[in-house]
């Protein structure tokens, strides 16, 4: 391994090092001065502790700040940012996948015309009262049910 890299590398440790020390201290700071100034009381109506949730958020805006200059220090940063990018474009794309692999049942049961018919299911048996893209009403003799339309037959 080249020394200059292995200089880069110690460098990067010693920022994350610090870095991640003045998260924590970031944290505390961060508490104090929003319990000093009684945040939390302008959010009891809300039912959510200001104080401590957005000291958790400076925190882990400083771990990420620190992530990225110690991995910019190394001389990866572009790498980096382009595996992120990559790694979110297949989240997305799987989760459009698997959302149209949920919604192509349904296009069909709705072009069945089921409104006004009786169907029957595992979970239950009625008359359909309307049907939506994704499920479908149905009145039981327990009440109104939803269910998904893939799982109706008519």
């Amino acid at each position: 391994m080249n020394l200059h890299f292995l200089e880069l590398l110690a460098e990067a440790l010693v920022i994350l090092f610090i870095g991640f020390m003045l998260s924590r201290i970031g944290k505390t700071l961060a508490y104090r001065v929003l319990h000093e100034a009684e945040a939390n009381r302008f959010a009891k109506h809300i039912g959510l502790e200001i104080e401590r949730s957005l000291s958790i958020v400076v925190q882990y805006v400083l771990y990420a700040a620190t992530l990225v200059v110690a991995i910019h220090t190394v001389g990866i940063l572009t790498w980096a940012l382009i595996a992120v990018g990559v790694i979110l474009a297949l989240l997305v794309l799987g989760t459009a996948v698997f959302e149209a692999i949920e919604v192509i049942p349904n296009i069909r049961a709705r072009s069945l015309h089921l409104e006004g018919k009786q169907v029957k299911t595992k979970l239950a048996s009625g008359k359909v009262i309307k049907v939506g893209l994704l499920e479908t009403l149905v009145e039981t003799k327990e009440g109104l049910v939803a269910i998904q339309n893939r799982l109706i037959r008519a």
